[in-house]
């Protein structure tokens, strides 16, 4: 079956284009509170406004699951939104005893210390030859090493970007790189069919939802995707991800955890 027949048949357009309809009506609608990069915990409804005036004081009444989810948003706020925080935000990971924000202290310093993405790849590539017996500390170091190598305009290995699974507080980064990984595998297969499309449709449902949040380096991670959706045939779910990429910069990010 070719994969214009697929993509017009009722089969394939009913359940599939109807639902992604309403994942669009959901996406554009207005917005009651616009802040900037706010992170909000659904327990107990607490938010946090990383705006570079209460990282410390914000940061310090955190529980450590929070601060766990909080980490690569606040490197991610240091290093591309807030420069003037950074001294701060590295002092704030430093002064932790768990292994996982300590790990983040590397991943702060490289953000920290270049701007460049081909530079920051290599400094993650060196320190994971350094730390390479420390499985999890090199699985996000390779993470975010396929981080920048999509800044550069490089296309890193599904595999990599999978590492943030292997961390559960990352659900919502996971999701982004499932997306990614499925999208790999349906264009590099020799035969699209319609349930290869859904699958992809049901992945990219959760990132493009408001109300699932963002993950943290979301512009980044995700810039590629709606071409290659486009690309598949999914006009729809391409422009709903891209409004995602380029209007959530003021939205209020729901961090799930």
């Amino acid at each position: 079956m070719s994969r214009t027949h697929i993509l017009t048949s009722p089969a394939y357009v009913l359940p599939v284009r109807l639902g992604a309809l309403l994942i669009g009506l959901l996406a554009v609608l207005p917005v009651d509170t616009v802040q900037a990069y706010e992170v909000r915990f659904p327990s107990g409804g607490r938010s946090i406004q990383l705006d570079g005036n209460r990282l410390e004081a914000d940061w310090q009444q955190s529980s450590l699951a929070e601060k766990r989810v909080l980490a690569p948003y606040l490197v991610d706020f240091a290093a591309h939104e807030h420069p003037a925080s950074q001294p701060e935000v590295l002092a704030l990971l430093r002064a932790e005893s768990d292994a996982f924000l300590r790990d983040y202290t590397l991943v702060a310093s490289v953000y920290f210390g270049k701007t460049d993405p081909a530079a920051r790849s290599r400094d993650f590539s060196a320190l994971m030859n350094t730390h390479r017996r420390v499985n999890t500390r090199v699985d996000l170091l390779a993470y975010h090493r396929a981080v920048e190598n999509i800044r550069a305009g490089g296309t890193p290995a599904s595999q990599d970007l999978l590492r943030i699974c292997r961390f559960p507080e990352q659900e919502i980064s996971c999701r982004l790189a499932r997306l990614w990984r499925q999208v790999d595998v349906v264009q590099s297969a020799a035969k699209i069919t319609a349930a290869d499309l859904q699958a992809i449709v049901l992945a990219a449902r959760p990132l493009i939802q408001r109300d699932n949040g963002r993950p943290a380096f979301y512009p980044t991670i995700a810039r590629d995707l709606p071409d290659r959706l486009h690309a598949l045939g999914l006009p729809l779910e391409a422009a709903i991800l891209t409004e995602r990429i380029t209007h959530d910069r003021t939205d209020t990010l729901s961090v799930h955890m």
